[in-house]
């Protein structure tokens, strides 16, 4: 059991996740507005990581099925929301800069944050699902609005004019960061009533991209701020690491995952 001092230590954590990233928001968008810097490779490079990662945990979630029966359905819907940005981000991150693209992260950002919010619906939605039909109807959603995206641009929405967004990429972006919000206050509810920090990384995690899709609409391409939060996703997949590492392998060598013993549930 957490004691009172672990509980604020969580606190402190949510809390800094917070004020930190929006620091060097501020910091970078007041102190240098106008420089740009452009590189496709590097811009590649940080939406793979999230990609790779992305798929890498939500295999994970899958195969393994961690939790106790009443919250498997939760990693169901986490899972097919991992995969969907994974997909949706590899195909923003294959094409050029331009409007195709921003509409690939806008919509990867919004399908993200709709199913993360799972955390307060997905115990009672699926239960009788299995988690890779839900995973399979996600991913084939993704890749079929990426591949209709890509290969007919011209039924992509105007979002973006040269290096600005328009009203309805602000509005993709701000509404997928405010699901993002809602699910990590869901996430750290969880983690004060269960006392497992491995719900308040998740919490984080939607934390960091929630701001990241809330700030959205006060950068344009190219500028330090904008780099920033390509910087601050790509950190927040690489506390997915994090996560798997805490939920599969330490736990592995006591045959039981930190959630409980799926094989003790089951039969019970």
């Amino acid at each position: 059991m957490a004691t009172g001092r672990e509980k604020l230590l969580y606190k402190k954590i949510v809390v800094l996740s917070v004020i930190l990233p929006v620091i060097g928001f501020f910091v970078l968008d007041l102190g240098l507005p106008y420089q740009r810097w452009m590189s496709i490779p590097v811009h590649a490079i940080l939406e793979t990581i999230g990609l790779t990662v992305g798929l890498i945990a939500a295999l994970f979630l899958l195969s393994t099925n961690p939790g106790k029966q009443e919250i498997r359905s939760i990693f169901d819907w986490i899972a097919a929301a991992l995969i969907a940005m994974a997909v949706l981000d590899g195909f923003h991150a294959a094409v050029l800069p331009g409007n195709t693209a921003v509409w690939l992260h806008s919509m990867a950002a919004l399908t993200g944050g709709a199913l993360f919010t799972s955390i307060w619906w997905g115990r009672h939605l699926g239960k009788k699902t299995p988690g890779y039909y839900i995973a399979g109807a996600v991913a084939l959603f993704a890749i079929v609005l990426g591949t209709a995206s890509v290969a007919f641009p011209g039924i992509v929405p105007f979002i973006t004019v040269n290096t600005t967004f328009t009203l309805i990429a602000n509005g993709i972006n701000a509404t997928g960061g405010t699901l993002f919000v809602i699910a990590a206050a869901g996430f750290y509810f969880l983690s004060m009533k269960t006392e497992a920090r491995e719900f308040l990384l998740f919490s984080v995690f939607c934390i960091l991209n929630g701001l990241a899709g809330l700030f959205y609409p006060f950068t344009s391409s190219w500028t330090p701020a904008w780099w920033f939060w390509h910087i601050v996703r790509a950190a927040a997949y690489l506390l997915l690491l994090i996560v798997i590492y805490t939920i599969f392998i330490v736990p592995s060598r006591r045959g039981r995952t930190i959630f409980g013993n799926g094989d003790e549930e089951t039969q019970g």
